[in-house]
C-alpha cells in the first residue's frame, strides 16, 4: 500500500505540474516527504527504483532543488539499469532521471554525461521512447543550457533525430517535446 501511495502521489504531482495546476501539484509532491522517505517499508524491493523514478519525474517537473540531492543519492545504485514495471510498462534508463536531477541542480557537465549515457542505453536496448521524455530531448536541453562550443549544433542534431523517430512512430507527445526544445535552441542561435 505504501508503494502505491508514493507512486500515486508522484504521478499526480507530475501531472498537475505539467497542467499548470501548481497548488495541487505541491500538495501531492510535498506529501511524498511528510514521513521519513527512507523508512523501512516506504520504498522496497524491485519496485524501489521504479518508485524513485516516478518521484524524480515529479521532482524535476516541480523544480524541487531541495529534494533532488536525496533522490540522486537513492538512484545511484540503479545506474546502468532500465526502470520497468512490467514487460509492457517501460519508464526509462535510470541515467535519464539522474541526468535530469543533476541538470536541475545546475551540475551541467554531470547532467550531460548521464544524459549521454541514457541516450546510449535507450538506443542500445532498442527503446523507441521513454515514458517521461525522450533521452535525446533531455540531452539536447542540457546541451542548450550548458552552451559550450558545439553544444547547440549537437543539440540540433539530437532533436532532428528525435523528431524523426517521433513522427515515424506516431508519438505526438514526443514531437511536442522536440518542438519545445527546438524553440529553446532558436533563442540561443
Amino acid at each position: 500500500q505504501l508503494v502505491v501511495d508514493v507512486s500515486y502521489r508522484a504521478a499526480l504531482a507530475r501531472h498537475y505540474a505539467e497542467a499548470g495546476r501548481t497548488d495541487e501539484a505541491s500538495l501531492f509532491y510535498l506529501g511524498l516527504f511528510d514521513d521519513d522517505f527512507e523508512a523501512p517499508g516506504r520504498l522496497y524491493g524491485c519496485h524501489q527504483a521504479v518508485v524513485l523514478g516516478l518521484v524524480a519525474e515529479a521532482c524535476v517537473v516541480m523544480a524541487s532543488r531541495f529534494h533532488a540531492p536525496l533522490l540522486l543519492r537513492l538512484l545511484q545504485p540503479w545506474l546502468g539499469l532500465h526502470l520497468q514495471i512490467t514487460p509492457s510498462l517501460y519508464l526509462a534508463p535510470t541515467s535519464l532521471y539522474v541526468g535530469q536531477l543533476e541538470q536541475l541542480l545546475g551540475r551541467q557537465d554531470d547532467a550531460v554525461a548521464h544524459l549521454e549515457q541514457a541516450v546510449d542505453e535507450a538506443r542500445g536496448a532498442g527503446i523507441v521512447a521513454c515514458r517521461p521524455i525522450q533521452p535525446e530531448v533531455a540531452l539536447a536541453r542540457a546541451l542548450a543550457e550548458r552552451r559550450r562550443p558545439g553544444d547547440v549544433a549537437a543539440a540540433t542534431d539530437l532533436l532532428a533525430t528525435a523528431r524523426r523517430a517521433a513522427q515515424r512512430h506516431g508519438l505526438t507527445r514526443y514531437g511536442r517535446q522536440c518542438a519545445a526544445a527546438e524553440a529553446l535552441l532558436t533563442t540561443l542561435r
